[in-house]
């Protein structure tokens, strides 16, 4: 009996080991190319404000490889671009984007992020 109920245990713990591993998210999962879908709960494209301006956002993506981005953006008429450093924590799903001084961390849920900076302005991503 003590045999059975060590077996069922290890396959209980088999088992919640393996749907742990399936809700981790990988490198791969956010690989590729991502537009900004809404900053603060402003669409994008559209006016977003930011620092008490109104911007007017036509896109706003960005490029995810191995530990690197890239950011596109054309904003009140203007092509703006930056590279900045991704880093992935798998086993709680979550991303953080540095460019400088500037962080920005959250939940990758899919093909979403959602993405908050110390100035508490919250990005969420759509990848394509």
């Amino acid at each position: 009996m003590r045999h059975i109920v060590r077996r069922v245990a290890f396959l209980l713990l088999g088992v919640a080991a393996a749907t742990a591993c399936g809700d981790a998210v990988s490198m791969d999962d956010i690989h590729g190319v991502w537009h900004t879908a809404s900053i603060d709960g402003d669409s994008v494209p559209g006016t977003v404000e930011v620092d008490g301006r109104n911007l007017y956002i036509q896109h706003y993506r960005w490029t995810f490889a191995e530990g690197s981005c890239a950011v596109l953006a054309r904003i009140d008429g203007n092509e703006v671009s930056a590279d900045c450093e991704l880093s992935l924590d798998p086993e709680q799903g979550t991303v953080s984007i540095v460019n400088g001084t500037y962080t920005a961390e959250g939940p990758v849920e899919g093909d979403q992020m959602s993405l908050t900076g110390p100035d508490s302005v919250t990005w969420v991503l759509q990848k394509q």
